[in-house]
């Protein structure tokens, strides 16, 4: 039903840009995203519910390209929940989001820093950053924006947005 709904929202706006949406399993949907893609350049915007899905050899296949960067919401609230699991199916997805065995007792900073550090090693990145997006009625992170490319370009970009961001929160004095 979710699709079905999506696909109706998308079908039903007149848009400057064309939509496709995909039934299915993001990984299982890369050799078609890349067939639209051809060799042109793409930013794309991954956004997993929790890290199912977004395995980082999934992401790697996606930016495979000399001008493609990515946006990742990392859902930090799910995936720190997780993250120290050492077995079971957690611990094996854990090492499918972040593309190696993360090290453990990574405290917030440290583990956006392994994740960024994988996002360039894994995927042939030379820049990755990250944003924080505070969970608004709680104390504590909810979720990172990660942004990964080979252009100094696509980090000035989110950069400059994120400080667009900061500056519309702040209260006028």
């Amino acid at each position: 039903d979710a699709f079905s709904d999506l696909k109706a929202f998308l079908d039903g706006k007149k848009l400057d840009f064309k939509t496709y949406a995909f039934q299915g399993a993001f990984c299982e949907n890369i050799k078609e995203i890349q067939k639209l893609i051809g060799n042109d350049p793409a930013f794309c915007f991954v956004d997993p519910t929790g890290w199912k899905g977004a395995e980082m050899g999934c992401i790697k296949q996606l930016v495979n390209g000399q001008y493609r960067d990515v946006l990742i919401n990392f859902m930090f609230d799910y995936v720190n929940r997780f993250v120290n699991h050492k077995e079971g199916s957690q611990y094996e997805e854990m090492q499918k989001f972040f593309g190696a065995d993360v090290p453990e007792e990574l405290d917030e900073e440290g583990l956006m820093k392994f994740y960024q550090d994988q996002l360039k090693a894994t995927c042939g990145l030379r820049y990755a950053a990250n944003l924080i997006v505070e969970d608004p009625l709680r104390d504590r992170t909810k979720f990172r924006l990660v942004v990964g490319g080979n252009h100094s370009s696509a980090l000035k970009l989110f950069r400059d947005i994120e400080k667009r961001v900061v500056l519309s929160r702040q209260p006028a004095i």
